[in-house]
């Protein structure tokens, strides 16, 4: 991924979604959303503009959330920032050239998500979810539904236990109205099972709304 054409990308991207934590120069760190990664370089998308030859580190928890070493960081330069027409949620898409290539190994590792081959809602999408009394934990929705819904999760919850759900549907699935593509919604856990061996999201919850949408 460079400022060269696409045509003559070193190595094909694949799709992805993964949150991240973006480092830059500043103290701050923002958050992410990967969503293409090739051996040589991502698409991430974000909520802050990032400034083309900015050096980046991108950090995907590969355990459950909170688990401060179990990180896999990937290092880059940014060769383009756009502007993403239409999302008020993630504005900005970033391109990234590592400063490495990856191994299909490490690629192979990236890709791992439980569960792809039931999602039923289109395509799956980032929320985030209040629980254990902390807030802005990711959550990936499988399946949606008007009184309930399926997430993969890496905090471990209850049966039983209730969580605030924060959900911003991606584009294409969002109705017109703006204030009805991102919801905060009240649930109660349904259902918890450990995904086995599967990173990065380590269990399957099913929630059932307290109101249906």
């Amino acid at each position: 991924m460079t400022s060269r054409s696409r045509m003559t990308r070193r190595h094909p991207r694949q799709s992805i979604i993964e949150p991240v934590r973006i480092h830059s120069r500043l103290p701050s760190q923002s958050r992410g959303v990967l969503r293409e990664i090739s051996c040589s370089g991502a698409l991430v998308i974000s909520r802050k503009v990032f400034v083309p030859g900015e050096h980046l580190t991108m950090s995907l928890a590969s355990g459950p959330e909170g688990t401060a070493n179990a990180k896999l960081q990937l290092q880059g330069r940014v060769v383009r920032c756009e502007r993403r027409a239409g999302d008020k949620r993630w504005r900005y898409a970033t391109a990234l050239e590592f400063d490495r290539v990856l191994s299909e190994e490490e690629l192979a590792q990236l890709r791992r998500t439980p569960g792809k081959e039931s999602i039923r809602c289109g395509k799956p999408f980032l929320a985030e979810l209040g629980a254990h009394g902390s807030d802005g934990l990711a959550a990936m929705v499988q399946d949606l539904s008007e009184t309930g819904a399926m997430l993969l999760t890496r905090s471990r919850l209850q049966v039983g236990e209730r969580v605030l759900l924060t959900l911003s549907l991606p584009e294409e699935e969002a109705p017109a109205d703006a204030a009805a593509a991102e919801q905060v919604i009240e649930a109660r856990v349904a259902r918890s099972e450990l995904c086995g061996d599967g990173l990065p999201w380590r269990c399957a919850v099913g929630v059932r709304f307290d109101r249906p949408l």
